[in-house]
């Protein structure tokens, strides 16, 4: 739940964007002391759902560029917006009291960047990983299970990948998992593995990922506990045999716990509760808290629910009645000082990239903090008879990437361009630099203190790693392939082209540079030589011959009469 006051709106009021059509209306609980006024002292309360996506099978994932989620906020249209209905429900004598909910705990750590790393067939997901754990090696995570109901098990699901540290061996590996003791009682899971005769083997191989579910009994389990993965070696020898190493993803522990509040604040909702076969009532206890003032939601059916408060020893408790059917309800409860709090408010520009009236021969996409510099670029080409639209990025991800910084979204604004404008565009380049970690795990970018692109400080496109038949690939042709084509086999649609610009001195002495390329009557041969690079390259199956690659490229597509330097 995030928290927005008067002070945070008052410098950036009304005449905000309409929001378009793919994203969806968030309900308020808006605190105006009555008077209908969203004046000083005022502030309302949303629930944020944070940076997730759906793929393709309906599953949703963490965004992979961004941390901080985007809304749009709008005044002046018809009605009041939708608001969380109030409803009392004080608890009832007699009715089942529930103390105990089925909590589902995701651990990820983004800490090792393993893309560089691929040498099998393209992994799915992410490239971020929480640790390595080495040739014999092991890793040991601690967790507190308190809090647990008496006599429950404990539901674990973990995902590895294996490691390969060379693109011809087989690499085999095998992971023992432990609570606790490292002995074969405590033994908790581990893959099939058997010796052929010559080698072991084992059931999971090379880069693949190994997502299992196991259960821990609750006998094995105490309130302070330690996981133990151990990469089993099965060769029993000195010598330097098994050279197996993997890398941890994430776990995820399912267990009944209290309903107790945890910073203040707890999530939970009625998923595998006792329901019968129609609404089944049952009184809510939840606490202890350190305030009374508690706001309670039930996020399913956008109700702000009032219940009993009781202040005991420990703490305060809220008691409430609610009737359990399908689908599950999902309850959050909050005291007043455990809000999360908005980033920045920023008045939105309106922009209009989804008219189809629009039309130009080229488009430059940059951010508005390089925006005043490119634009004499762009009256070059004008002046060279093209038509040139240069936009700004803050609202090509507004229109087409509901605010969030995501490469999709350019790529969806150029479809759009691509098939619905009047005129449709030929080239398009990208103003700014790329890196492969936005979301600065690495702590390496120096700018980067806020990720939505309206605070000027990203100034970066992030690229699109897409799949080979050999590994993930960064390429920002998959940007211009907008027939559906396989962007490792055909042509792009536009062409493309990127100013990897960094700072506004830079981009400048780029631009000048291409002023000067574009107006200089100096027609050298400067200009029509190219020089070309390639090794021997590589395929599974043997050497590989990028040369004869780069003698077809002079051949079919290189311009005739160009001078060519060869560095084979």
């Amino acid at each position: 739940l995030y928290t927005g006051d008067h002070r945070d709106l008052i410098e950036e009021s009304p005449e905000f964007e309409q929001p378009n059509d793919s994203i969806y209306e968030v309900p308020l609980i808006v605190f105006d002391g009555g008077d209908g006024m969203f004046d000083e002292g005022d502030y309302f309360i949303f629930y944020g759902f944070g940076t997730f996506f759906m793929d393709e099978s309906r599953q949703y994932h963490k965004s992979f560029y961004s941390e901080y989620s985007v809304y749009f906020l709008t005044f002046g249209v018809e009605g009041k917006g939708m608001r969380y209905s109030d409803v009392s429900l004080p608890p009832d004598e007699g009715i089942e009291v529930q103390r105990y909910y089925l909590k589902k705990d995701h651990r990820e750590e983004e800490k090792i960047y393993a893309a560089d790393g691929c040498y099998g067939n393209p992994r799915e997901g992410d490239d971020w990983y929480w640790t390595t754990v080495g040739r014999i090696g092991a890793w040991e995570y601690q967790f507190n299970m308190a809090d647990r109901e008496p006599g429950e098990d404990l539901r674990l699901r973990f995902r590895l990948r294996g490691k390969k540290l060379t693109r011809t061996e087989t690499y085999y590996h095998i992971v023992k998992i432990y609570i606790n003791y490292q002995n074969d009682d405590h033994l908790v899971f581990q893959n099939n593995y058997w010796y052929d005769g010559e080698k072991w083997e084992s059931d999971w191989k090379n880069e693949e990922m190994l997502e299992e579910e196991v259960v821990i009994p609750h006998e094995l389990l105490k309130d302070e506990n330690v996981l133990i993965f151990e990469n089993f070696d099965p060769t029993d020898s000195e010598d330097d045999i098994w050279k197996s190493e993997f890398w941890v993803d994430w776990l995820e522990f399912t267990y009944w716990c209290k309903l107790k509040p945890y910073n203040g604040k707890i999530e939970f909702g009625t998923y595998e509760m006792e329901m019968g076969f129609g609404p089944v009532e049952k009184i809510f206890e939840i606490g202890p808290f350190e305030s009374s003032e508690l706001i309670a939601i039930d996020r399913i059916t956008n109700r702000n629910i009032s219940g009993e408060i009781e202040e005991r020893d420990d703490g305060f408790y809220l008691r409430f009645k609610d009737e359990l059917f399908q689908p599950a309800k999902i309850y959050e409860i909050y005291q007043d000082n455990a809000f999360s709090s908005v980033v920045d408010v920023i008045r939105d520009q309106p922009s209009n990239l989804h008219d189809v009236s629009n039309g130009a021969d080229g488009i430059y996409v940059t951010y508005d903090y390089y925006y005043d510099i490119i634009e004499p670029l762009a009256e070059v080409h004008r002046h060279e008879g093209y038509d040139v639209m240069v936009v700004k990025a803050e609202d090509v991800y507004e229109e087409f990437g509901k605010g969030q910084l995501d490469p999709t979204a350019i790529r969806n604004m150029l479809y759009h361009a691509y098939h619905f404008w009047e005129k449709r565009p030929t080239f398009v380049t990208l103003v700014g630099f790329c890196t492969k970690d936005p979301m600065d795990h690495w702590g390496r970018q120096k700018d980067v203190g806020r990720l939505y692109l309206h605070h000027g400080m990203n100034k970066m496109h992030p690229h699109y790693e897409f799949h080979t038949s050999y590994r993930k690939v960064p390429s920002d042709i998959w940007f211009t392939c907008l027939e559906g084509r396989d962007p490792v086999k055909f042509t792009p649609d536009m062409a493309i082209s990127r100013i990897s610009a960094y700072d506004r001195e830079y981009t400048s002495w780029v631009v000048n540079k291409s002023i000067d390329y574009s107006t200089s009557p100096d027609y050298g041969d400067w200009k029509i030589s190219t020089t070309l690079v390639a090794d021997n390259g590589f395929t599974f199956e043997g050497p590989g011959d990028f040369p004869e690659d780069m003698e077809e490229l002079i051949e079919y597509v290189m311009p005739y009469g160009f001078i060519h330097k060869k560095i084979y």
